[in-house]
């Protein structure tokens, strides 16, 4: 996983499309605000989040970065794959933020498991409901194949 306050450009890219149903990997909450990603691009998700691979795996071919985690946008909280790798919004865990009356602050909470091959991933809100559960990498994630 990685970390970014300001997301990249490409967390706005349009998503992967699932090869079955033809919907594209995009789930939760979006649209609430601009986007937050800088207004420059030097090319750090192709140049290094798309081409960092696992060392030690077997086939030597798994991306290293499966999902990156995004804050700054208060009001956003899906997350969409681009390329092969999650990119996830939090969806405004702080009160001293801004928000929006109707959106419910939420948490994004991740666990990982087996090492990291496993990344599930839900939100809590503030009334303590738990949504949008889904695994991101490893057992019951969608397919890496690109339609």
């Amino acid at each position: 996983m990685m970390f970014f306050h300001i997301p990249l450009q490409e967390a706005y890219a349009n998503p992967d499309i699932d090869p079955a149903t033809k919907r594209p990997y995009d789930v939760g909450l979006k649209g609430n605000e601009g986007h937050g990603a800088a207004k420059g691009n030097d090319g750090f998700y192709e140049k290094a989040v798309l081409v960092a691979m696992e060392s030690d795996h077997v086939t030597k071919n798994t991306k290293e970065v499966k999902v990156v985690a995004n804050g700054h946008c208060h009001i956003t909280e899906n997350c969409r794959r681009v390329g092969g790798v999650w990119n996830c919004f939090g969806g405004g865990g702080s009160y001293s933020g801004y928000g929006k009356v109707g959106f419910d602050r939420r948490f994004r909470i991740y666990q990982i498991e087996d090492y990291g091959e496993t990344i599930r991933t839900w939100k809590r809100t503030e009334q303590e409901d738990v949504v949008g559960e889904q695994v991101l990498a490893g057992r019951g994630a969608p397919a890496l194949r690109r339609a």
